[in-house]
C-alpha cells in the first residue's frame, strides 16, 4: 500500500536507494509523478482500445476499396492486349509498350486491345460512403459526405450547422477524455511544481497583487503555507461549432437567459437571493470571444468595486400588505395634496397681511416724514425770528456806543475850545526844562 520510488539500469545496476515517493517527490503529496493518459474509454480493460486501433477495421476497408479502383483504372488506362496464337508476334515488345511503343505484326488484327469498361460509379459511391462511416467513428465533420447523405439538410448554413453540432460533440468527448486523463493531471502536477519550487521574489509579489491580499484578507506577505495550499486546476476546451465565438455568446446568453428565468419565481417568493454575478469574469468571457482577452482590465476601471457583494435584498412584501401600502400612499397623496392646498391659502393670506403690514408702514412713515418737515420749517422759523432780533439788538449798542462816542468828541472839542481861548504863559529864560 506504499509507493517506493527508485532509479537502476535494466535490472543490473541501482543508482539510487529507494525511498518512498512522496519523499522523493514532496511537492506530488504522496501522488505517483506520473500520468497516463486515454484516448477513449473501455469497461473491463486497464488498458482500452485507443482510437486508432478502433479505426483500423474500417481504415483497411478504405484502403483496398481505393486499391480496386485504382487498379481498374489502371486496366482502363492501359487495357491488357490480345495476341492471336501462332502469330509472329513480339511478347516482349508487347508487355513493355509504352509511349512512342512499337509492335511488329505481319496482319494488322493479330494484337488488338482487350475493351475494359470504365470504373462503375458504384465504386465512389461505395467509397463516399466509407469515408462517411470513418468519420462518424472518428467524430470528424465531412461536408462533402454530410451533403450526399443528408440530401436538403446541408443545403443551408443552419443545416449545416446543426449536422456539424452532432459531429463536433463525439470530438468533445473524445478531446475531454484525453483532457481529464492526462492534460489537466499534468498541469495540476506542474502547479504543485510551482508551489514547491518557486522562489522568485517578483513572481510572488505578483500573485499576491493579483490575488487582492491586503485587500481581501489583511494579508500582505506570500508564505509557504499559501505557496503549498491546493489549487484547483480547470482546463475548458472545444471544437467545430461549439467553440465558434459568435455561437459561444449565443449559448452564454441563452443560459443565462434560462437561469433568470428559472431563479426568478424562487427570488421573488422569498426563497432565495439572486446569485451575484462576476462582473470581470463576464466581461473577460465575452471579450475573449472576440479575440480580446482581458478586457475587463484593458476597457473598464472599476471591476473590482462591481465585483464587491450587494447587501441582502429585503424580502418581497406580502400581497395584502402590498394592497395596504399602496391605500397608505394614496391616502398620503391625498393629504400632501390638501397640504399643499392649505399651504398655498395660507401663504396668500400671508402675502395679503404682508402687503397691508408695508402698507400701513409705509403710511406712518410718510406721516412721521410731514410731521418731521413741520417740526423742521418751525425750527428755521425760530432761528431766523432769533437772529432777527439779535440784529435789533446789535444796531441798538452800535447807536449807543456811537452816542457816547459822539459826546465824548463834543467834550474834546469844548476843551480844546477854551484851552484855546486861555493860554498858558510860557516859560522863563533862566528855567531849564526841567523847571
Amino acid at each position: 500500500g506504499e509507493d517506493w520510488c527508485f532509479w537502476t539500469i535494466n535490472n543490473n545496476v541501482l543508482l539510487s536507494e529507494p525511498v518512498p515517493v512522496y519523499e522523493a517527490y514532496p511537492e506530488q503529496h504522496g501522488a505517483r509523478p506520473v500520468v497516463i493518459g486515454y484516448g477513449a474509454l473501455e469497461a473491463h480493460r486497464a488498458y482500452p482500445m485507443a482510437p486508432v486501433e478502433s479505426w483500423q477495421q474500417m481504415q483497411q476497408e478504405i484502403n483496398d476499396q481505393v486499391n480496386l479502383r485504382l487498379d481498374h483504372m489502371k486496366q482502363v488506362t492501359s487495357p491488357p492486349m490480345q495476341v492471336k496464337r501462332g502469330k509472329k508476334v513480339d511478347l516482349t515488345q508487347v508487355q513493355r509498350r509504352g509511349p512512342n511503343g512499337i509492335i511488329m505484326v505481319s496482319d494488322i488484327g493479330d494484337v488488338e486491345p482487350l475493351a475494359i469498361p470504365d470504373v462503375p460509379q458504384s465504386a465512389f459511391v461505395e467509397n463516399n460512403y466509407l469515408n462517411q462511416d470513418f468519420d462518424d467513428l472518428a467524430g470528424a465533420f465531412n461536408p462533402t459526405g454530410t451533403e450526399q447523405s443528408n440530401a436538403g439538410a446541408s443545403e443551408t448554413l443552419g443545416g449545416l450547422s446543426l449536422l456539424a453540432n452532432n459531429t463536433n460533440t463525439m470530438g468533445e468527448f473524445d478531446l475531454t477524455i484525453l483532457v481529464e486523463t492526462w492534460v489537466a493531471p499534468v498541469i495540476r502536477q506542474i502547479v504543485k511544481l510551482e508551489e514547491m519550487y518557486e522562489s522568485d521574489a517578483t513572481v510572488l509579489e505578483i500573485c499576491g497583487e493579483r490575488a487582492k491580499l491586503w485587500q481581501k484578507y489583511g494579508i500582505d506577505v506570500v508564505t509557504d503555507q499559501m505557496l503549498t495550499a491546493e489549487t484547483t486546476v480547470q482546463v475548458k476546451v472545444g471544437i467545430g461549432a461549439s467553440s465558434h465565438p459568435l455561437e459561444q455568446l449565443q449559448k452564454f446568453q441563452g443560459a443565462t437567459q434560462a437561469l433568470m428565468q428559472f431563479f426568478t419565481p424562487f427570488v421573488q417568493s422569498g426563497k432565495m437571493q439572486m446569485p451575484q454575478p462576476r462582473a470581470k469574469e463576464i466581461c473577460d468571457y465575452v471579450f475573449g470571444a472576440v479575440g480580446l482577452p482581458e478586457g475587463a482590465e484593458r476597457f473598464f476601471s472599476n471591476m473590482d468595486q462591481l465585483d464587491q457583494p450587494m447587501p441582502p435584498q429585503p424580502p418581497p412584501p406580502d400581497p395584502k400588505a402590498q394592497v395596504a401600502h399602496e391605500k397608505n400612499q394614496v391616502e398620503a397623496q391625498k393629504a400632501q395634496m390638501k397640504m399643499q392646498t392649505d399651504m398655498a391659502g395660507l401663504r396668500q393670506r400671508q402675502q395679503e397681511s404682508q402687503m397691508k403690514f408695508m402698507q400701513a408702514a409705509a403710511d406712518r412713515r410718510a406721516a412721521l416724514l410731514a410731521q418731521h418737515m413741520k417740526a423742521e420749517a418751525e425750527i428755521k422759523r425760530a432761528l431766523a425770528n432769533s437772529r432777527l432780533a439779535g440784529h435789533a439788538k446789535y444796531l441798538d449798542h452800535a447807536h449807543d456806543r456811537g452816542m457816547a462816542a459822539l459826546g465824548s468828541f463834543h467834550d474834546i472839542l469844548k476843551a480844546g475850545a477854551s484851552a484855546a481861548l486861555n493860554p498858558k504863559p510860557a516859560p522863563g529864560a533862566n528855567e531849564g526844562p526841567d523847571a
